[in-house]
């Protein structure tokens, strides 16, 4: 008997597991695609020819919401070795501030998440 209950209940788990695999987890899942603007098309700007010719380049972002920042992350890495640096503006203050430590043979840029496909030498 103890054998049995043991067996229902390992059966009940695997199929309530298994519905929620099959069923549940596409349906909620679907939608959060590019949720809140999130996607890899973001990154695009940075991934054609023209932009890997300008690396190592420390990029000012100027962003609306910090979401635009944070999904160009992905390009960076925490050593700061990667071929893009990107640093989040806080005024020009602390931007000159960071230039000073970070911009050694790195180019400057600013970018603005509202014109994606451009970058500027400085602040518009």
């Amino acid at each position: 008997r103890r054998k049995a209950r043991a067996l229902a209940l390992t059966a009940v788990v695997a199929l309530l597991v298994s519905a929620n695999a099959l069923w549940y987890l596409p349906a909620r899942l679907g939608p959060m695609k590019g949720l809140f603007g999130v996607s890899r098309s973001r990154l695009d700007p940075f991934l054609t020819e023209a932009a890997q010719q300008i690396t190592p380049a420390l990029v000012f972002v100027h962003p609306e919401h910090w979401r635009e920042y944070d999904v160009l992350l992905e390009l960076s890495n925490p050593y700061l070795d990667a071929p893009f640096v990107f640093a989040y503006s806080r005024g020009s203050a602390v931007d000159y501030a960071i230039m000073a430590k970070m911009s050694a043979g790195r180019g400057v840029y600013h970018y603005y998440p509202d014109e994606p496909w451009r970058l500027y030498t400085a602040p518009r």
